[in-house]
């Protein structure tokens, strides 16, 4: 039986360990010793996950829109663009492996690998594994698996501003390649065309306006407070190059509707404009709860009418080979529930309402 890391163990020794097993499995003997193993220099993995680190690793499902793996390191790779990255098997997509001398130059090798690597469609784990490649301890060797709880939020930072400007630059390319009449990018004669969006990621929201003096040609980004004056380096409706102030930006971007997703330095973004969810968002905190990926329901725990509690059980979503426990957000009464045991549901659909009311009396209040 092969492990998942076999290929650290192939990078360092020259064997090809799967052909060897294939010779085992057909009655071929070893040629080699134990002794006769030499390992040279050091090799280290990194296993790339359909899952989103910022929600607490839940596993990601969807189209896979665009995906470009790095060069120079060996990749073990399960999908292509256009393949769909499905709820019920594991959500592991590919495997990056890097060598070097020593263990700095093979870090070094997969981070530049990591950086590299572009998926858009799915959320997943390559941004989290270079945070975690920055680590001191991990990069001195001296990490215990307390790591990534001892790191905290550094690891899972928040959407970036930077990446609000990207989606809302790809939208305004999308709406121009669609011709005058389908173009809502904010040209006025003889003024500076202004576009303002409001995009969210990941609760975050930011408004960004972007401006372009016809006459001049000069074109500046407002992102929140902060100003940046824009220089197209050659966008594509697939790709944003920009420099905006100092700073140079290249990232792979699909647009979907109202949805753009936005890959740059390994990591990945999804911004969308606000209208897409409004559903969920006119209801108080507290008073839906939604599937937060798609998946099957295997359990239901409550009846309409019941009182629960926080952290009470509603109900259990099973993803991935892995099974969601959805628990109540606050204490309150059951007033709908828009699912049943094997229903499957999609990421973001409400499958139980609460709603305020009076508690159940406890017996010594009812005396």
């Amino acid at each position: 039986r092969l492990q998942v890391e076999h290929p650290v163990t192939e990078a360092i020794t020259g064997l090809d360990l799967v052909a060897w097993q294939l010779r085992i499995a057909a009655g071929e003997p070893l040629d080699i010793a134990q002794s006769d193993v030499r390992l040279d220099g050091h090799a280290i993995e990194a296993r790339v996950y359909a899952e989103n680190p910022r929600r607490g690793f839940l596993p990601s499902s969807g189209r896979i829109l665009h995906v470009a793996f790095p060069t120079g390191v060996r990749t073990d790779a399960g999908v292509e663009q256009g393949d769909e990255v499905s709820v019920h098997y594991d959500p592991m997509l590919a495997k990056i492996i890097a060598q070097g001398p020593d263990r700095a130059t093979a870090l070094a090798a997969l981070d530049r690998a990591l950086a590299e690597t572009e998926l858009l469609g799915v959320e997943h784990n390559t941004g989290f594994l270079r945070r975690v490649l920055a680590v001191r301890d991990f990069v001195s060797g001296s990490y215990t698996t307390r790591l990534i709880e001892e790191a905290g939020d550094t690891l899972v930072p928040g959407p970036e501003d930077l990446g609000a400007l990207v989606a809302a630059f790809a939208l305004r390319l999308t709406n121009r390649s669609e011709g005058p009449w389908g173009a809502s990018d904010g040209f006025r004669l003889n003024q500076a065309a202004a576009l303002a969006l409001e995009l969210t990621c990941e609760q975050r929201r930011v408004a960004v306006v972007l401006k372009e003096d016809s006459r001049t040609g000069v074109r500046t980004a407002l992102v929140d407070d902060r100003v940046y004056d824009l220089v197209d380096l050659g966008s594509t409706t697939e790709r944003v190059r920009l420099l905006a102030g100092e700073i140079r930006i290249d990232a792979a971007v699909r647009v979907e509707g109202s949805v753009v997703h936005v890959a740059r330095f390994g990591g990945v973004e999804r911004w969308q404009l606000p209208e897409e969810r409004q559903d969920l968002q006119d209801a108080a905190p507290g008073e839906r709860v939604a599937a937060p990926m798609p998946g099957q329901v295997i359990e239901v725990a409550v009846r309409v009418g019941d009182w629960v509690e926080p952290g009470a059980l509603l109900l259990v979503v099973e993803a991935m080979k892995m099974e969601h426990v959805l628990r109540a957000p606050r204490a309150g009464r059951v007033a709908a529930i828009a699912c049943a045991a094997g229903d499957r549901v999609q990421e973001g659909v409400e499958l139980v309402q609460l709603e305020d009311d009076v508690a159940p009396a406890t017996d010594q209040q009812s005396e």
